[in-house]
């Protein structure tokens, strides 16, 4: 089903709603993963939990934004689809765990449990060891969405 999260609607699956009282699980998947590509683990799962897999933002058919940074990600992540309503376990691939990791650390009072499979998130570029170089390639992003901003 499609549900808003913070102006962006995004694609939930949604499996064993009957199994609320026992936990809710988010699973958030990779940035190239799919949704098939969890179902095996995501069957076994559902027959003790309430599963929900979003789909990121402009990821299959969920609406795209012309924010797309981890904090942006964030943001979507943790709105109407099961962490903003009640305690839920978290658990992340890749891009997902990433994301989980995120969310642990911000919004501790609202999760349960989180598992990170392979959620170190992108490799540094070369600016990034670059402390001053780090700052102004921020500071371009910045005023450049600020640019594209209706007045």
């Amino acid at each position: 089903h499609r549900v808003e999260s913070n102006g962006i609607e995004l694609s939930v699956l949604e499996l064993a709603p009957e199994n609320k009282s026992t936990a809710t699980l988010v699973m958030h998947r990779g940035l190239r993963d799919s949704v098939d590509a969890l179902l095996q683990v995501v069957k076994v799962l559902s027959r003790h939990f309430h599963v929900r897999i979003p789909e990121l933002q402009g990821h299959g058919q969920s609406s795209a934004s012309d924010a797309y940074g981890v904090f942006d990600l964030t943001e979507h992540a943790r709105g109407d689809h099961g962490v903003s309503r009640e305690r839920a376990a978290l658990w992340g691939h890749s891009l997902g765990g990433h994301l989980v990791g995120k969310l642990a650390a911000i919004f501790q009072d609202l999760i349960e449990a989180d598992a990170i499979i392979e959620g170190l998130g992108p490799p540094h570029r070369a600016h990034e060891s670059n402390e001053a170089a780090e700052l102004q390639g921020l500071q371009f992003r910045i005023l450049k969405r600020l640019g594209q901003q209706p007045r």
